[in-house]
């Protein structure tokens, strides 16, 4: 079924098909945003199709928009939608532009899972286990106000199952705190941003790794 071949008669429940012609994961992202409460009123005001047949002529094919530019478009929705919700400091995530590190896994945090529980606990233990698998590659220190909603400190924890020989049995600490520039013009509480040559820094760093006893 084609977006923009949708007529203006039975508009409303052509668009209902429409969308249960998702799959079932699709369909609970228009459920959870109640999209069919944007339906109902879209339709009660005579708009319904003047909207559809508006997003129907848009093309949002791999095609015409590049991964890196839906990206962007994301990271816009998630910025402007997390400032009207006022969620709390923890909820954020990696803009595109600093999260380049292939053939690994880079997971941004806050500093809690560096000390948080006790010897014992289920995080110390989550944490020994990491280190004694040798699953922990390196951890980057970031600076502040890199993130849309939150200026908090952050690390990236970048893990690996495939070190090679050099960086077995050892763990990297990069220290990029002051590797950043600002930007023209803030996004929420995000102030801060790495240029090329700083993520080139962090990956390249002569920082030599810290041996685990």
């Amino acid at each position: 079924m084609d977006l923009s071949r949708l007529g203006q008669t039975g508009i409303k429940d052509n668009l209902e098909n429409y969308i249960q012609s998702f799959s079932k994961d699709a369909r609970e992202i228009f459920e959870h945003f109640r999209f069919d409460e944007f339906i109902d009123a879209l339709n009660a005001s005579n708009l319904l199709f003047k909207a559809v047949q508006k997003f129907g002529t848009i093309d949002l094919s791999p095609a015409a928009v590049s991964n890196h530019e839906m990206g962007l478009v994301f990271e816009e929705l998630i910025r402007r939608f997390a400032e009207s919700s006022n969620e709390t400091a923890g909820e954020h995530f990696t803009p595109t532009s600093d999260n380049q590190n292939p053939s690994r896994i880079g997971i941004i945090l806050n500093g809690s899972p560096l000390f948080t529980g006790g010897a014992g606990s289920g995080e110390s233990e989550i944490r020994r286990y990491i280190l004694e698998a040798d699953l922990l590659e390196a951890i980057v220190a970031l600076s502040t106000d890199m993130f849309y909603n939150t200026g908090i400190a952050t690390y990236v924890w970048v893990l690996s199952n495939k070190k090679t020989d050099a960086r077995k049995g050892k763990v990297q600490l990069i220290n990029g705190t002051k590797l950043f520039g600002k930007m023209r013009k803030s996004l929420g509480s995000r102030r801060n941003i790495m240029s090329e040559d700083d993520i080139a820094t962090k990956t390249v760093s002569p920082i030599k790794p810290w041996a685990m006893p």
